[in-house]
């Protein structure tokens, strides 16, 4: 709603502002019954026709005449979200009968002390405002079920819910609380708790009498432990600790053993306790940015795990035992301080993705050509001193990178997982020696190939039995000479080359006839070849090249040339259109 909006809603007489209220809800059932037996409807309107006929302020009286319409019809539910509502009237009290109330997403910064007369509240959203307190008499709600207060600006565990110990759902994520008082020990029927992104440091013993939570969120808080009685709640089936600061866990994390989802990344752990094999339900461990050195040497109790991220540690190896997580169908590694691979790599064979850069790996296990299922691996930045055979094995890949560590002369293959737009991609990053991976050619399920940093003088012909290839890129100052191979690539899309050291754009590029783009960057030719015309499709045309003007009329000729940029600028296709053809006239 629009200031200009909200200021003639404002104008409106009472009885309009009423009207408005009703036909936004259902026609009420004559015959319903008031929650509250004592609830008098007559008084209750009196008194609102009072206030409604004292307010002075505009937005005061609208709020009133809106209750009054809920009192009125005795409705249960009041819902008046984002409104931009500053002020409850105490006479909110007054609708003693409300059983459900959603107030978010307004400029609320405190509640009046008569709110604590709605003591048939199950459900109370307060979520998106400024709150700051609870008045003391929050203390009478004794039938809520539910309870949102995230967003708000409390500082202070509200103790005042406490006596709520019907409470089942209780919302306080993204606050500025910084202490769990030992009274949450009460809410004993709570199944869900949302603490994530407050200031807290510690949590009280007491918190393991909430035995009937199944849903606890403590990400991103200042926690650097927890109680042994963490472990009292086995009803868990996710939890999530990460963005903390523990250093370790309690042994008594393996009472958890309904567990299915555990994250603890990004905290301080340097160890895992042994008990945490007793989770024998998990499927699913996100142990990224800690600092471990090892793994606990029996993985196999973790036969579940369809997921592992370890990624951001000090891990220098893996325990054979890996080769018993069976199930996993992705395991994350990158930035560690891996040398090597256990053979046993090669048994996971559902593994999809497999992320390994930036380690120190010289060389894989042969076993690792067992995994046909992987379509998504990537181990850039490591010490690989030859090409790695295995690769051209793995034909699910969709997404190939061949990159160097910074500084190293030492080849390295990258394959990562593709985006939405970019499926079966390869990207070859910093050759050394002939650059591609033997058996790059067996790949044909390839749509995307990048070629770039090069360090020999000729691509390989192979490049040519890409048949399925429609993105092929070339980013290489080292390269003479374009394969004439490249023409055979019929369902290319889109091609872009970078060499500064190619003389000729061959002719073969006219046999592209499927190629909408076609980006030349510092290539040294002095025209483009007449074939150039053959491409009808071509929509995007990118020259930075050091070229003579003689290539315009042709390629301004193109029938479906929507785009042409030289040297990084935009041409004005209609103008130079029209000033050729006037040229083409006088002639």
């Amino acid at each position: 709603m629009t200031r200009s909006q909200r200021d003639t809603l404002l104008r409106l007489p009472a009885v309009l502002l009423l009207i408005a209220v009703m036909i936004s809800h259902s026609v009420a059932d004559p015959a319903r019954q008031s929650p509250d037996e004592k609830y008098n409807r007559t008084e209750v309107l009196a008194k609102f026709d009072t206030a409604i006929a004292s307010a002075n302020n505009q937005r005061h009286k609208r709020m009133l005449v809106i209750l009054r319409t809920y009192a009125e019809r005795d409705e249960t539910e009041l819902l008046l979200p984002s409104n931009q509502f500053r002020r409850l009237p105490p006479e909110i009290g007054l609708l003693t009968q409300l059983t459900k109330i959603n107030l978010s997403n307004n400029l609320f910064s405190s509640l009046p002390a008569e709110f604590g007369k709605l003591t048939n509240l199950i459900s109370l959203n307060l979520s998106d405002n400024q709150i700051a307190n609870l008045p003391a008499e929050f203390a009478q709600l004794t039938k809520l079920e539910v309870l949102n207060l995230e967003r708000n600006q409390l500082r202070n565990f509200p103790v005042e819910i406490v006596k709520s110990n019907k409470l089942k759902r209780l919302f306080l994520a993204e606050n500025h609380l910084r202490k769990i008082p030992k009274e949450i020990g009460a809410l004993t029927e709570l199944e869900e708790l949302q603490l994530a992104k407050n200031q807290i440091s510690a949590l009280p013993a007491s918190i393991g009498l909430l035995t009937k939570l199944t849903k606890l969120t403590l990400a991103e808080n200042n926690l650097k432990g927890l109680p042994q009685e963490f472990g009292n709640l086995i009803m868990l089936p996710e939890l999530d600790l990460s963005d903390n600061k523990l250093t370790k866990l309690p042994p008594e994390m393996g009472q958890l053993i309904n567990l299915t989802k555990l994250d603890l990344s990004n905290n301080k752990l340097t160890q895992l306790p042994r008990e945490i094999e007793n989770l024998e339900k998990l499927t699913s461990l996100t142990l990224m940015k800690n600092q471990l050195t090892s793994l606990p040497d029996q993985l196999g109790m973790f036969k579940s795990y369809e997921e592992l991220d370890l990624s951001f540690n000090q891990l220098e190896s893996l325990p054979a035992s890996i080769g018993e997580l069976t199930n996993l169908t992705k395991i994350i590694l990158t930035k560690n301080n891996l040398t090597s691979l256990p053979p046993e790599i090669g048994l996971l064979t559902n593994l999809k993705t497999l992320e390994l850069s930036d380690n120190r790996l010289t060389r894989f296990p042969p076993e690792i050509a067992n995994l046909t299922n992987l379509t998504s691996f990537d181990f850039r930045n490591n010490n690989f001193s030859s090409q790695e055979s295995e690769i051209g094995k793995l034909t699910s890949l969709t997404y190939l990178k061949i990159q160097d560590r910074l500084g190293s002369p030492q080849p390295l293959v990258v394959i990562g997982k593709p985006n939405a737009q970019q499926k079966n991609e390869i990207v070859i990053y910093n050759l050394q020696i002939t650059g591609i991976p033997p058996g790059l050619e067996h790949l044909a399920n390839l749509k995307s190939l990048t070629i770039a940093g090069l360090r020999s003088s000729k691509i390989p012909p192979e490049i040519g039995k890409l048949k399925n290839l429609k993105t092929l890129e070339i980013i290489s100052h080292q390269i003479t000479k374009l394969p004439k191979e490249i023409g055979n690539l019929k369902n290319l899309e889109s091609l872009s080359i970078e060499a500064r050291q190619v003389t000729v754009l061959p002719p073969w590029i006219g046999e592209l006839s499927n190629l909408k783009t076609l980006r030349l960057k510092y290539l040294k030719i002095q025209e483009l070849p007449a074939e150039i015309k053959q491409l009808k499709n071509l929509e995007t045309l990118d020259l930075h090249i050091i070229a003579s003007g003689r290539f315009m009329v042709e390629v301004i000729s193109l029938p479906n040339l929507k785009e042409l940029l030289i040297s990084g600028n935009k041409v004005d296709l209609p103008t130079i259109r029209k000033k050729i053809l006037q040229s083409q006239a006088k002639q």
